[in-house]
């Protein structure tokens, strides 16, 4: 029988570098190893440059600190009345005088005024089914002088809105979980030469199309990464029941512990698509005996999360090094290694 598995659901927020682990390697007569397989979210919903006139409702907003979005004070009329998902602005006339935060529709080729009086910030995707404004219309930040700085642009060639101001800070969910995915597969195979990495980034119902089996080949393991693209959907069980195949169809199981990450905002949108999820993850914890432990920051849906971990499994994530540390925490908590295996030298975690 496999050895106990954890599924770490780590939702997210902004990448950092510092820290790396020092290599160790393993002596002989010592445990075999680690198997890790990790999921993350690559959506279009965890993807902020998924922004176009036909699909403005697959895109993850921003989460960077500081950056907000503004809704216009009032909508267009007809649009209300027909009962649109995402109502226009009202057009208005632009009067530099008038003490009233107003900028340029592109797309309808007017202007809008705005509520300054709210500055919202968004956890969910812009989907079909929650109405709601155009937000990455009016995607906004201040500089230091309090003055309101428009991060939403218009590439008139392409006839697209550019929602993703890079160059100001801008993160989303989906590159925020190829950084932390990356990251955390480097930090383990910098353990032991004997640990293995799989990844799968899941997108549509079912499918598993950007994915790797288990290798000690970082080099490899980037280069897949970087190669996998968004993809539309966001069928979290695509990349659980990826874990439970390959992770059964392991060719050397003796004396090596399993583990399941899962990167995720929480937001799964296909149909059925939550109870095949949670199917998935209970078969999961019943063959493999150990409980799922959710990372949970800037979750979509935490109740959701919450019930793939157990109540009592939830972490609130907040920075990578802090997860970096529970992980490898829970991992020699539940399946105790020589202590200089797990030995992280952090401000949290010293040996």
């Amino acid at each position: 029988m496999l050895k106990p598995i954890i599924s770490l659901i780590l939702s997210l927020t902004l990448f950092t570098t510092a820290g790396a682990a020092q290599a160790v390697v393993t002596p002989e007569g010592e445990k075999g190893g680690i198997d890790i397989v990790i999921i993350y979210d690559l959506s279009s919903s965890a993807d902020m440059d998924f922004i176009s006139c036909e699909r403005n409702y697959f895109a993850s907003p921003c989460f960077a600190s500081g950056h907000f979005y503004l809704a216009p004070k009032e909508f267009n009329e007809d649009d209300i009345l027909r009962g649109v998902t995402f109502p226009r602005g009202k057009a208005v006339e632009h009067d530099e005088n008038v003490d009233t935060l107003t900028v340029f529709d592109w797309e309808n080729n007017c202007f809008v005024a705005l509520d300054t009086s709210r500055h919202i910030t968004l956890l969910k995707s812009f989907f079909v089914g929650r109405p709601g404004f155009e937000a990455w219309k009016y995607h906004f930040m201040l500089d230091e002088e309090g003055n309101y700085v428009r991060l939403s642009s218009f590439d008139e060639s392409d006839y697209r809105y550019n929602h993703a101001n890079r160059a100001m800070g801008c993160a989303d969910r989906k590159e925020t979980a190829s950084a932390l995915a990356l990251r955390f597969a480097k930090e383990i195979l910098l353990l032991s030469p004997s640990n293995k990495v799989a990844f799968c980034a899941y997108g549509e119902q079912g499918w598993s199309r950007y994915s790797l089996n288990f290798t000690s080949d970082f080099d490899l393991i980037e280069s897949h990464m970087e190669q996998a693209q968004t993809m539309l959907g966001a069928d979290i069980s695509a990349g659980l029941s990826f874990s439970y195949e390959i992770l059964n169809n392991r060719d050397d199981t003796q004396g090596r512990d399993a583990y399941v990450i899962l990167i995720s905002g929480g937001e799964t949108y296909m149909q059925n698509a939550k109870m095949r999820a949670k199917r998935w993850a209970d078969m999961l914890r019943g063959q493999h005996g150990e409980s799922v432990l959710c990372v949970g920051v800037y979750t979509a849906d935490k109740e959701f999360l919450k019930s793939l971990c157990g109540e009592g499994n939830y972490y609130a994530y907040d920075d990578v090094e802090g997860a970096l540390a529970f992980l490898f925490g829970m991992i020699n908590r539940i399946n105790p290694f020589p202590p200089r295996l797990f030995c992280r030298k952090s401000a949290r975690n010293s040996c």
